[in-house]
């Protein structure tokens, strides 16, 4: 999994001192449950939706709230975007951790993460389909996509 700004980042040990670390930060994102310093930089070049935000309006401004977002979630894109696994910080692989990066993905534009995402939530469903909850599982993931634009529908 390779992000534009992992390349330039040599192990990952190095870029999770990047991430979160308040020293070399420039923005800090505010969730619900904590604060997460991050760099502008790495945020413009691994989404679009970060692109216009930090160079429109918000460009001055060192804060950036997202208080309707998971956290984990958010976490989970994060450390993606600094070329770590999105699923280590979320706890470990699971299916409906890939529906929260499934949705978070598709909210922010981050095409890469949307696409690992998409496919870890079909595989998901694919071995779910004989459980007798499937049923739920699905609302679930249309619940995401509805609530979220559709993004993981491209």
């Amino acid at each position: 999994m390779s992000t534009p700004i992992a390349s330039a980042l040599d192990t990952e040990l190095q870029q999770y001192t990047y991430l979160s670390n308040k020293q070399h930060s420039d923005i800090t994102i505010v969730l619900t449950d904590r604060e997460i310093h991050a760099h502008r930089f790495v945020l413009v070049l691994s989404s679009k939706f970060f692109k216009a935000a930090l160079e429109g309006q918000k460009a001055s401004s060192k804060i950036f709230n997202m208080p309707d977002d998971d956290p984990e979630a958010v976490v989970g894109m994060l450390s993606y975007f600094y070329g770590l696994d999105p699923h280590s910080s979320m706890g470990g692989p699971g299916g409906y951790l890939n529906l929260k990066l499934l949705a978070i993905a598709g909210k922010y534009d981050v095409l890469g993460l949307l696409e690992d995402a998409r496919d870890r939530v079909q595989r998901f469903l694919f071995y779910r389909v004989l459980e007798p909850d499937f049923n739920s599982v699905v609302e679930d993931v249309f619940e995401n996509e509805m609530d979220h634009g559709g993004g993981s529908r491209r």
